[in-house]
């Protein structure tokens, strides 16, 4: 991202009304893990909500890190905290997520 700063707070509000087909064109952008992770909700609600918000994250991440959407590697602690996997580059970004 032009100008990104690592001491600086970028906030993101994420939009979750979206079409079919716009769920469809946000499944992309998930790994296999991601769709798996999503067909395992119980809730199509639930699976509307992770799979636009982990696209939009994804998507985020990798304009900030400057890299294709391949490289961004998002996993979980065990505490379920998403974090990323693998920086590519100098560049090294912290995130949150918060479902509210």
């Amino acid at each position: 991202m032009p100008g990104y700063k690592p001491e600086n707070v970028d906030i993101y509000r994420i939009p979750l009304g979206r079409t079919e087909a716009e769920i469809q064109d946000c499944q992309q952008y998930l790994s296999d893990e991601e769709r798996q992770r999503a067909a395992k909700f119980l809730s199509a609600s639930k699976v509307r909500e992770f799979t636009i918000t982990r696209s939009t994250l994804r998507q985020i991440l990798a304009q900030t890190l400057d890299c294709d959407l391949s490289h961004i590697t998002i996993a979980n602690h065990p505490d379920g905290k998403p974090y990323l996997q693998f920086q590519p580059g100098p560049t090294r970004v912290r995130f949150s997520v918060s479902h509210s």
